[in-house]
């Protein structure tokens, strides 16, 4: 059982488990994390990262609803996000509400020594700049546990020093 007392990161797909109703689990740790008030966070990219992937996936719903486009035309294309405007503010308003909904979870930037230690990572890790944001910012806050389903991000920040758990198994562990 990990205490109450370790800082908490969670990672873009977390978020998008919840947004998107696919993991039952990320739901029940947020609730979890509600009830029992523990110090969570996550990075202001992750804010902008979760619009990016609402609005590609706004788009790829779209051309496979819309336009009746193939997968492979849709994979091929899909970073586009050739949608309309309304459409665009619609995604930013569905993540801005989300983090209205659940002030508890704190959103960070990195300063220069967090930059710093996000060029380290992506030196010592084989990960995206993005994922070494990610890390860089939850070492910066103090985090000690960092929730996500991506196993390579996982070890990433296992690598440096900080629990890793997917939203399965927090909800059995905290």
């Amino acid at each position: 059982m990990i205490k109450a007392k370790h800082r908490i990161f969670l990672d873009t797909n977390f978020f998008l488990d919840i947004i998107r109703d696919r993991k039952e689990e990320s739901k029940l740790l947020l609730e979890k994390i509600k009830r029992s008030e523990w110090y969570c966070c996550t990075s202001s990219f992750a804010v902008c990262e979760l619009v990016d992937k609402e609005q590609e996936f706004t788009y790829a719903l779209n051309l496979l609803t819309k336009e009746k486009r193939s997968i492979d035309e849709i994979l091929r294309i899909r970073r586009e996000k050739n949608i309309t405007q309304t459409e665009r503010e619609e995604t930013i308003r569905k993540v801005r509400a989300f983090f209205a909904e659940n002030r508890i979870i704190r959103s960070h930037r990195i300063r220069d020594e967090g930059w710093d230690n996000a060029l380290r990572i992506l030196r010592d890790q084989s990960i995206s700049a993005c994922d070494s944001i990610h890390i860089a910012t939850a070492i910066e806050t103090g985090c000690s546990v960092f929730i996500t389903s991506d196993k390579g991000l996982g070890k990433a920040a296992k690598a440096e020093g900080i629990i890793w758990m997917s939203p399965e198994e927090a909800v059995q562990k905290l």
